[in-house]
């Protein structure tokens, strides 16, 4: 989630509103109560979510996933352009209080910038907080390039969601489509799908059951390294607890 290699110099920031059916789905099975709802949030303490989900019953745990991504040097994979990342990195990088089960999980855009075997590690470890109907959200590029750095959202009333895009450079996307990502997922199935008019689509799928992680595509590039993502940034998780239920 650093700066590209070769990137596409641009000048243009790109921002807009989209009606998300996904946030609106999560939102269905939040009304429904019944119980006090985990959410982790996998992106940084951004008070828009804090205020959409504090209507709600629910516990918000914030990770903030790319800023302890840039503290790590993470290596870059054999493509230059997604990160590599191995189960044992993200269980040192992800809080080990995580409280489950985990019924919502936000992964925003993510996903855009981690290899085939990165997301089926984060998965895999991820999977041992789900139980059976718990929601994954993330969007994925359609496009053949896209923001260098995730995007920042914005959650709104009416099930919105406002984005920006800094394009001050631009990076290859992976391009991953539904089914690829799902064959990635094996304990998850596709609920809904929507896509956007800006070149992303978003997604929710369910977790069904655990099964085995596909294999990985083992490949060692140490010579791969985006030394952009060398700095340190301190920082720990936050805990939010929204709602009074």
């Amino acid at each position: 989630m650093g700066v590209a290699r070769s990137p596409t110099e641009v000048t243009a920031v790109s921002s807009g509103e989209i009606e998300s059916q996904c946030l609106a789905l999560m939102r269905e099975r939040l009304e429904k109560g019944g119980h006090k709802y985990q959410i982790l949030d996998l992106g940084p303490p951004n008070q828009s979510v804090i205020e959409y989900f504090s209507d709600y019953p629910c516990s918000l745990q914030v990770v903030d996933l790319q800023r302890r991504v840039e503290s790590e040097g993470v290596e870059l994979g054999a493509d230059c352009h997604t990160l590599a990342m191995t189960r044992d990195d993200f269980a040192r990088m992800l809080p080990s209080e995580i409280v489950a089960p985990i019924d919502i999980v936000l992964g925003w855009d993510y996903f855009n910038y981690l290899n085939r075997d990165s997301i089926i590690c984060l998965m895999d470890y991820l999977s041992q907080y789900f139980k059976k109907g718990s929601f994954l959200y993330f969007i994925t590029a359609t496009n053949k390039q896209m923001p260098d750095i995730p995007m920042h959202f914005e959650l709104g009333r009416g099930d919105r969601i406002r984005y920006k895009a800094e394009l001050s450079y631009l990076r290859p996307s992976p391009q991953y489509a539904p089914r690829v990502l799902e064959d990635m997922m094996p304990s998850f199935s596709i609920r809904r799908l929507s896509l956007l008019a800006n070149g992303f689509q978003e997604h929710i799928f369910t977790f069904e059951k655990h099964r085995d992680a596909p294999k990985l595509n083992v490949i060692t590039e140490s010579s791969l390294i985006d030394t952009s993502l060398r700095y340190r940034v301190k920082g720990t998780p936050q805990s939010v607890n929204a709602g009074n239920g």
